[in-house]
Formats: structure tokens, sequence, C-alpha cells
């Protein structure tokens, strides 16, 4: 997502979650994508987007913030 998070937010986030990160994609169809990090879904975000793509991707995405179920 290019969206939602202010950069100081976004750096919060990015370094908080490092031990949730993955080195590969989980998904078949986004294996090159640099500068993409991917994590354990251990996290649940509510995410508002325009629609998804033919390809499985979400067109516009922009992160509304973290969801708690504890």
């Amino acid at each position: 997502m290019g969206s939602g998070l202010a950069a100081l937010d976004a750096d919060v986030v990015i370094q908080g979650s490092r031990h949730l990160w993955r080195k590969d994609s989980p998904f078949w169809n986004q294996k090159d994508l640099p500068g993409v990090i991917f994590w354990e879904p251990e996290l649940q975000a509510d995410v508002e987007y325009a629609e998804w793509t033919p390809e499985g991707r979400l067109r516009q995405p922009s992160l509304k913030g973290f969801v708690s179920d504890r």
C-alpha cells in the first residue's frame, strides 16, 4: 500500500514488524516485486481499495488502520 500512513507512522510500523517479515511471497502470482515486504499473517489490517484487478491485485489500496480482536 502506498497510502494511509504518514512517513513517521510507516517507519514505526515497518521497524516494529520486522519479526513478521518473510523472505518470499506467499502468493503464487506475485513473485518478483522489488521493494515489497511480505509479512506473516499475524496482523489484521483494515484496507480500503477501488477494485480488484483482473490479475488479482488491489487497485489504489489505502491502509485505514489495524484491527485488534483481543
